[in-house]
Order: structure tokens, then C-alpha cells, then sequence
């Protein structure tokens, strides 16, 4: 796993997040592996990505943080409904892609549309093979989490 890739992904998502939320967002220490420990999303937002770096990113929050985050957004309280919640973070989501795509423009990466997972203490697992760092995110809205995962690409012939 090339640090550099991953670093992509966490300036973007790091730039987005505070841009939009006009908050502090304390990035914790990055882990191998995935699953998070004993944190389990109830909204998950998903970018995938091919071509030079073939992978995924996933940011998992709590119920009560997507909640928080999305009234923050809209400017007003909001429930966790589906078509709520996917309309307000499918737009962070989206700046998180579109500087996703700024930053790899050279690399030849396709970065697909964002996609939302709803549902109580679901994980999303990366494609087998792929090798994933988690990022533990904190902010005075509550915790989040970032994972990167990358596949492996096999070796040019020679």
C-alpha cells in the first residue's frame, strides 16, 4: 500500500469535512486492517475508485452523528430518514469525491458516484485481497471513521 495514495484520500476527506462543516476534525491514529474495533456504522457513505488505484473509501458514522452532521448541512434538525439523510451527506460525499478526483487527475483513476448504506451497526468490507487503514475521526458533532482500502495491482511484465 503506497502512503502516498492514502494520504490522497485523507486530504480530501479531511479538506471537505472541515470546509463544509466548518468544524474541527481531529483525525486519530490510522490502523491496518478493517472493521474499526467495536464501532459499527448506521450510515455509511462509499466511493469507489479503478484504473491506477483500483479501491474504495468509506466513511462510517453512528446514527446520531450522521444526524447531527446532516442538520448541520441543511441548517436544520433532521431524522434519520433515508431520503434525508442520503440527499445531505450524498453532498459532502460528493465534494469529497470531486477533490478525490482533483488530486489523482495525473494518476488515471476513475472515482465512481457515491453510494449510502443505511442501516443499524452494519460494516462494509473491502473486496478480498485489498489492503485497508481505518481512521478514527472525532468532532464536537461525535465520531466518525474513514477507510481506505487499496487492491493490490499485480506487477507490469516485463
Amino acid at each position: 500500500m503506497n502512503v502516498d495514495d492514502v494520504m490522497s484520500f485523507i486530504t480530501a476527506a479531511r479538506l471537505v469535512l472541515q470546509t463544509d462543516l466548518e468544524l474541527e476534525i481531529t483525525f486519530g491514529r490510522p490502523v491496518a486492517g478493517s472493521g474499526g474495533g467495536d464501532f459499527a456504522g448506521d450510515v455509511s457513505g462509499i466511493i469507489d475508485f479503478e484504473g491506477g488505484i483500483t479501491g474504495s473509501l468509506v466513511l462510517a458514522l453512528p446514527a446520531s452523528t450522521a444526524q447531527k452532521i446532516a442538520g448541520r448541512l441543511r441548517g436544520e434538525p433532521i431524522g434519520l430518514h433515508q431520503l434525508e439523510i442520503s440527499e445531505v451527506l450524498g453532498s459532502l460525499l460528493a465534494g469529497i469525491r470531486s477533490e478525490v478526483e482533483t488530486r489523482l487527475a495525473l494518476r488515471d483513476v476513475h472515482v465512481g458516484r457515491p453510494s449510502i448504506v443505511i442501516g443499524p451497526g452494519h460494516r462494509v468490507r473491502p473486496a478480498e485481497g485489498s489492503s485497508c487503514v481505518c481512521i478514527p475521526l472525532e468532532c464536537r458533532l461525535g465520531r466518525l471513521r474513514l477507510e481506505v482500502a487499496l487492491e493490490s495491482m499485480p506487477a507490469a511484465a516485463c
